[in-house]
């Protein structure tokens, strides 16, 4: 018997979940094992933002020699607020064998991803947002414009631009990001004191 892990045309068409997950050949992902697929549990709904979408783009396996290998995968995040990000993610471990071109593997690694190492997608949403904040720092001090420079005016401005329908964050969520952008700011002033001091 096929067990099918990715979305099936047959079920509701109303969505249940929150993040969506897609992997490399662009088939959502709603389960990782196959007890929650036989009992239609969608795993991904309890994580992530409600408007977010993470997108697999490929896993890397890195020969470590004795150690094994080293895995990452290559992702895309999409979500109206921070808009769509890409960058490589650590999967923190080695493995045996190479997680790339392993169907099994490669299911087992989206689980962890989106769950256990990165607290329900909330890590991989921080550090899209983190990106998003740093490319607008990028082009406003590439413009000498130096009220955008601040992140914590950027996220405000962001805010009030994009209502909570369409980013689907919440309040919880928005605080965290505010954290993201404090952090940023308070990094930002360090260093230039330290420039200075040189």
């Amino acid at each position: 018997m096929h067990i099918n892990f990715f979305n099936n045309s047959n079920t509701k068409s109303k969505q249940t979940f929150k993040a969506r997950l897609f992997d490399q050949n662009g088939q959502q992902i709603k389960a990782f094992d196959l007890q929650s697929c036989l009992k239609n549990i969608d795993v991904m709904s309890k994580r992530g933002g409600k408007k977010t979408d993470i997108f697999v783009k490929e896993f890397i396996s890195e020969d470590a020699g004795y150690a094994g290998y080293d895995n990452y995968v290559r992702l895309t995040l999409s979500n109206p607020l921070f808009g769509e990000q890409s960058f490589v993610q650590n999967l923190h471990h080695t493995t045996n064998n190479p997680v790339k071109g392993d169907t099994g593997n490669e299911l087992y690694h989206m689980d962890l991803l989106t769950g256990i190492q990165t607290n329900n997608c909330k890590n991989l949403e921080n550090k899209a947002f983190r990106m998003s904040l740093l490319k607008k720092i990028q082009k406003a001090a590439a413009q000498k414009d130096t009220e955008n420079m601040n992140p914590v005016n950027i996220v405000n401005n962001m805010l009030s631009k994009i209502p909570p329908k369409e980013h689907g964050f919440s309040a919880e969520r928005l605080s965290d990001f505010r954290t993201v952008a404090q952090d940023m700011l308070e990094q930002i002033l360090y260093k230039g004191i330290e420039q200075i001091k040189k």
